[in-house]
């Protein structure tokens, strides 16, 4: 998958990982875009290779992309249809006919996203003409797939995650702005979506299906004697450590069970209420105390990690953020990269979840002795810890980090 800005997405793969969704981290540059032909100032991101990412522009910007896309050779194309579509005169028909139509023609099925809706607020983007336009361009769209059928496209109506009021505005708790969804905003919206692929995808779980070796130190979790610093108390996988985050007060105790997935063990964390925790407070989970893997092996390739994580029914519990970088060549790859998103909002829909956040690729320098491994567990403390609060049980299952090759083939990409 080629993704844009949709955090919903990555929460989705996280939850059913089944199928590839990689953001190349090397190269990465920001400039306006009135170079390429551009009319505004909207800033474009790109990697070498074609793997783009586009924030703040519409349809008619998107469809300059539209062939550059196709040729990465992905059978399916996810399109949704943007605010900053929203004041641009027939909007619906170009998605149409610049967007979704070429795609089918190209044989790619398509899913089209109506715009999300936001919250009242009476600034910015908020205008009546523009919550007519969302309706006439949703309305179109919903239309298009119903007339092309389901062998070539299925419409994913953010509507249904984000029920209206009679206004046409969805409830402001999904959204940390009232315009870009919040954490619960991405996981109500992830849980929709992961129904929607159900009907066209199988659920299995692509991570697990990677041949190369294991190259993550002790990645069953044997053993009792790891570090626990900080605020954290008990037992730690040999070669680990467990430590609390910049600023957070809370205190959590360690312990191991029996993983019969993995023949190891499980670390388990039970975060303790304490008072005085800050808004987002987390966890450190790394190899020895820098996180470095000391395997010469893997420099000059391209290298990547997964975690498989459960989180309980708590609506303070962020999604789990694993990083993964090469200090030497400063390159450096997250899973589940949303830093906007989650940092204003941790919550989640407060249903317990497995998580398996896994990073982008991340190219080794040649001289380097091995990446650096963390995985970071989020949680909003000062809320999740009021008085009465009852202790967060959360539970590290796996970890894989190996080489899965130059991701730029898999694309079509030089």
């Amino acid at each position: 998958m080629r993704k844009l800005n949709a955090g919903h997405y990555e929460v989705a793969q996280a939850l059913k990982p089944r199928f590839a969704m990689e953001e190349w981290p090397s190269n990465t540059t920001a400039r306006d875009n009135a170079a390429a032909g551009g009319t505004s100032s909207y800033t474009k991101q790109w990697v070498d290779g074609g793997n783009r990412a586009v924030s703040g522009s519409p349809v008619s910007f998107h469809a300059g992309l539209l062939p550059s896309t196709l040729a990465m050779g992905a059978p399916i194309l996810a399109y949704s249809a943007t605010v900053n579509s929203a004041a641009l005169p027939g909007a619906e028909q170009t998605i149409i006919d610049q967007i979704l139509t070429p795609a089918i023609n190209a044989g790619k099925y398509v899913l089209v996203g109506t715009m999300l809706p936001w919250a009242a607020s009476g600034t910015g983007l908020d205008t009546p003409a523009n919550v007519a336009s969302r309706m006439r361009i949703n309305t179109a769209l919903r239309a298009w797939a119903a007339s092309v059928g389901p062998t070539k496209a299925l419409l994913l109506d953010w509507d249904i995650p984000f029920p209206l009021d009679g206004s046409n505005y969805a409830s402001s708790d999904n959204f940390y702005d009232t315009l870009h969804p919040n954490s619960l905003g991405a996981a109500r919206l992830s849980l929709y979506l992961n129904s929607r692929l159900d009907l066209i995808l199988p659920s299995d779980n692509q991570l697990l299906t990677r041949t190369a070796p294991n190259k993550q130190p002790n990645p069953t979790f044997t053993g009792t004697t790891g570090t626990a610093a900080g605020t954290v108390s008990g037992q730690v996988p040999s070669g680990y450590r467990l430590i609390n985050a910049s600023g957070t007060v809370s205190t959590a105790v360690a312990s191991l069970e029996a993983n019969a997935a993995t023949g190891g063990q499980s670390l388990v964390i039970t975060v303790q209420p304490v008072s005085g925790s800050i808004a987002e407070e987390g966890f450190n989970f790394t190899y020895g105390t820098a996180g470095t893997i000391p395997v010469s092996d893997m420099a000059g390739q391209y290298v990547a990690t997964y975690f498989e994580v459960e989180v309980p029914a708590s609506p303070y519990v962020g999604v789990p953020t694993a990083y993964l970088y090469d200090a030497g060549s400063t390159m450096e790859a997250r899973a589940l990269d949303l830093d906007t998103t989650y940092g204003n909002s941790s919550k989640s829909d407060g249903s317990a979840k497995t998580f398996w956040v896994a990073t982008d690729p991340v190219l080794v320098g040649a001289s380097s002795t091995g990446p650096n491994v963390t995985l970071r567990l989020r949680l909003r403390g000062a809320e999740a810890f009021a008085a009465g609060a009852a202790p967060i049980t959360i539970k590290i299952k796996r970890v894989w980090t190996g080489v899965v090759g130059d991701p730029k083939p898999r694309w079509n990409a030089s």
